[in-house]
């Protein structure tokens, strides 16, 4: 990725990639448009193909944002070109059906202002459904470390793509965003970039966070889920960085009552961490009759039927209800 000369007048660069949103785009721009930062703001915007609306929607802001069109190419090309087009020292990610709070750039920018060692800040956000209803007043775990290090962001450390605001100068380092991973492009981002300096965590919540995984999206999802896992190993020497992911689609399947489903994932976490007690526990449990698993859940404490039930905790509760 080729160096830009920072303009003084732009500080942050907003980038927003987008495959036909229409029904949502302008409501990520809006937000992008009124925040109260002061130290100047532009706001660039990727066009992957969109066969909607979108770009119509687009040529309303005029020289308000910037827009980049692309044939349709993937997640990771439409930040990159984004990118590439931006002028400001700090790229702040946001997806096109996310929103911000109108602080969150005066709430996230001065850390990396401050903290010349910080290569990326992060905060908090509601977790919305498909709907926008809010199921999830946080989605960074209250248990998650707020300054990670390199060893738990590859533990797959929660960090929403909408909720970061990192250096320009990082993002090339690192590459960019990977072009040939077709999912977790942006965790493996992150991971890449915790090499080169702190995270730091800003504990408010500046934004919502839509989360939504149909059983095709899924089933994507899984398919590349090697090829994750295979450039994590390559990159960095870990293995089973998806165990916690898949323990989390089981307990979203158990709360839908597929128990199949929920097998097949548990098994997958199973395959990544054979000696982990709970998993084997798991997938006995998918094998009992529901209305025995229903029965013996019924006296069960309520922690440990949730552990064996589900739903789990925070922004997966959005895909299980």
């Amino acid at each position: 990725m080729s160096e830009i000369t920072y303009p003084s007048t732009i500080r942050v660069s907003v980038i927003i990639p987008v495959r036909n949103g229409a029904d949502t785009v302008a409501r990520a721009i809006n937000c992008a448009l009124t925040q109260d930062y002061e130290g100047g703001i532009e706001v660039v915007v990727a066009n992957d193909g969109s066969t909607d609306r979108t770009a119509e929607i687009l040529s309303r802001y005029g020289d308000r944002i910037t827009v980049v069109t692309l044939e349709p190419s993937g997640v990771s090309a439409a930040r990159n070109a984004a990118v590439n087009a931006a002028r400001g020292e700090y790229i702040a990610f946001l997806d096109a059906d996310d929103e911000w709070t109108p602080n969150k750039l005066t709430r996230t920018v001065p850390v990396l202002d401050e903290q010349p060692d910080c290569v990326l800040v992060f905060h908090d956000a509601t977790a919305v459904d498909i709907t926008g209803k809010v199921c999830s007043e946080w989605v960074v775990p209250a248990s998650q470390p707020r300054e990670p290090t390199l060893a738990q962001v590859l533990a797959r450390l929660v960090i929403p793509t909408s909720c970061t605001v990192m250096r320009r100068e990082i993002y090339q380092r690192c590459g960019g965003c990977r072009e040939d991973l077709p999912r977790a492009q942006d965790h493996f981002l992150f991971m890449m970039a915790r090499e080169y300096g702190r995270f730091c965590f800003v504990p408010e919540v500046l934004g919502s966070y839509r989360f939504v995984l149909t059983l095709s999206k899924e089933q994507r999802w899984l398919d590349a889920a090697e090829t994750f896992d295979r450039l994590v190993f390559e990159r960095f020497g870990v293995v089973g960085v998806e165990f916690s992911s898949f323990i989390c689609l089981g307990l979203v399947h158990m709360a839908r009552g597929d128990r199949a489903l929920a097998r097949d994932r548990f098994l997958r976490a199973w395959r990544l961490r054979p000696f982990e007690p709970k998993t084997y526990l798991r997938l006995g449990w998918t094998c009992l009759p529901s209305g025995l698993s229903r029965a013996l859940g019924a006296v069960m404490p309520e922690r440990v039927a949730r552990a064996l039930n589900g739903p789990p905790d925070g922004l997966w509760r959005c895909i299980a209800l």
